[in-house]
């Protein structure tokens, strides 16, 4: 008998990642879903869209796979998988590419931070309300999706390489946000061990900040955010 092929390893996730699934993820669902937004979920992955990894819940299997969709309206679908029903991972949305979709008035703003961010290394991405309208427009520029109002953030993750990267950032988003009142800025700084922390409480210099994994919590000394073992934590 020959041997049978090993099965594929499933791309390794992290917070935001945004996450495809395969046809048969039906019947890789850990639990069912409400009958309810059953077929919310399964219109939006077969437009093809991607769901976005969260973090897991104590009632979760071990080996599952939380992921989320966020609906206009603020309502929230949570589904957990097996691993093998993950298609394929991205990193999530970059700034460039999710401003080029936001509202008129938001765009032009937007593009121009996203410059200075990637100018100073920072690899602004996005996350929250502003990338679920970036999704659904299907590169529809202008389209009301019903995910932004006047009041939205805009929730930014950059990826500061140490302290002085911080400060740096902090000193290009007090620029923006003096200039332009709206949208307001939010997020997390995404550390080199993969771990998040919001940006807004690593600015205020607290002696410890909570840093968050796929996986895990953790009150870090600010001193320690960018000391690191050279692996990546989930």
């Amino acid at each position: 008998m020959a041997p049978r092929d090993p099965a594929p390893v499933p791309p390794k996730v992290r917070r935001h990642d945004r996450v495809w699934l395969a046809a048969h993820w039906r019947e890789a669902l850990a639990f069912p879903l409400p009958a309810a937004e059953a077929p919310v979920v399964a219109d939006w992955i077969a437009a093809g869209r991607p769901l976005v990894a969260a973090r897991p819940v104590s009632t979760d299997p071990e080996d599952g796979i939380r992921l989320g969709l966020a609906l206009p309206g603020r309502r929230r679908v949570g589904l957990v998988v097996e691993p093998g029903a993950i298609g394929a991972v991205a990193p999530p949305l970059t700034l460039d590419a999710a401003a080029a979709l936001a509202p008129a008035s938001w765009r032009g703003p937007l593009l121009d931070l996203a410059a200075l961010l990637n100018a100073a290394g920072l690899g602004p991405r996005v996350f929250g309300s502003l990338a679920w309208h970036a999704l659904a427009c299907d590169g529809t520029e202008g389209r009301d999706t019903g995910y932004l109002t006047a009041s939205s953030d805009v929730d930014l993750l950059l990826f500061p390489a140490d302290a002085a990267a911080c400060i740096a950032a902090g000193r290009l988003l007090e620029g923006f946000g003096t200039a332009h009142p709206a949208p307001r800025l939010d997020g997390e700084f995404v550390l080199p061990d993969g771990g998040a922390a919001a940006w807004r409480e690593v600015l205020a210099g607290p002696e410890r900040v909570l840093v968050k994994h796929l996986h895990s919590l953790a009150l870090r000394p600010m001193a320690e955010l960018f000391v690191t073992s050279g692996q990546e934590a989930a």
